[in-house]
């Protein structure tokens, strides 16, 4: 799903599954402006694509009411709702990847897997040797 306008982007971000129903109207200024911030290019840098699951992640990590208990003895920890966040992520880096396009410096998505870096016109090689 790729998205070349920032209205359309914002209606498919709401409706995706891991944040529907959780923003309101007054998040709508902070969510365009993240997604302009984080939109990538076209590799001839003619088309902007607003990258919808690397704006939801960095949404769910916002809001403290979000976040879930993950262990309460001895310390309290919470998940930060993890496995949506890194899902939207794992999303993102791929659709970053299988287009070829160019996001700004800052918003790269790091594919954990294999730790490749994706969504700039360079891939970084991290050796665990």
């Amino acid at each position: 799903m790729t998205f070349t306008s920032p209205t359309d982007a914002l209606v498919a971000l709401k409706n995706l599954p891991a944040v529907r129903g959780l923003s309101a109207s007054c998040d709508d200024e902070f969510l365009v402006q993240l997604l302009s911030d984080s939109a990538a290019k076209s590799t001839d840098g003619l088309t902007t694509y607003y990258r919808i699951y690397y704006v939801a992640a960095k949404f769910l990590q916002q809001p403290a009411n979000l976040h879930q208990f993950k262990k309460a003895d001895p310390g309290i920890e919470f998940t930060g709702m993890a496995v949506p966040i890194a899902s939207l992520l794992d999303l993102q880096a791929s659709e970053d990847a299988a287009n070829g396009w160019i996001v700004p410096f800052g918003y790269q998505v790091v594919d954990r897997r294999s730790q490749l870096v994706f969504g700039s016109q360079s891939i970084q090689l991290k050796s665990r040797f």
